[in-house]
C-alpha cells in the first residue's frame, strides 16, 4: 500500500487533512484517497459509525470516487451527523485499515477540549503537590 502523504501525519501512518463540504455535500481528498489507493471511478461505500462517516472500498459500493478526488456524502448521512453545506470536517486516512474517516469539526473540537481539560486538571494537581512539598 502507498505511503500516506506527509500532511498532518499521526502515529502508525494515519494522515489527516482539514476539508469542508461544498453545496452538494462533497469534499475533496485526492491525496488521502491516493494514499488509500482509491482511483477515480472506484466504488466505495459509506457507513455512519458513532459520530463519523467511515468510507471504504466496495465492489458493490453505491458511490464512486470522483475524477477530482471528491466524495459525496449523501443528505441522510449529513443529516445524521448534523453536517450542512460549507461545514468543516477533519479527514483521516488509515491505509493499514483501508478506510477514510470523516469527522465533523465540532466533534474533534469537543474531543480536544475534553483532552486539554483533563491535562489542565492533571497539571494543576502536580503544581499543587509541588507547592505543598516546598
Amino acid at each position: 500500500m502507498a505511503a500516506p502523504p506527509a500532511c498532518g501525519q499521526w502515529a502508525r501512518g494515519v494522515a489527516s487533512r482539514h476539508g469542508h463540504l461544498d453545496a452538494s455535500g462533497r469534499f475533496y481528498a485526492r491525496a488521502l484517497l491516493q494514499a488509500l489507493e482509491r482511483a477515480p471511478g472506484q466504488r466505495i461505500d459509506l457507513a455512519v459509525v458513532a459520530d463519523a462517516v467511515v468510507i471504504g472500498s466496495s465492489a458493490t459500493g453505491r458511490q464512486a470516487v470522483g475524477v477530482r478526488g471528491e466524495v459525496a456524502v449523501p443528505a441522510p448521512t449529513r443529516s445524521l451527523l448534523g453536517l450542512e453545506s460549507d461545514h468543516r470536517v477533519i479527514l483521516a486516512a488509515a491505509p493499514e485499515l483501508g478506510v477514510l474517516v470523516v469527522h465533523p469539526h465540532a466533534t474533534i473540537a469537543q474531543l480536544l477540549t475534553e483532552h486539554y481539560r483533563r491535562q489542565t486538571a492533571a497539571v494543576g494537581r502536580v503544581v499543587f503537590a509541588t507547592r505543598s512539598v516546598t
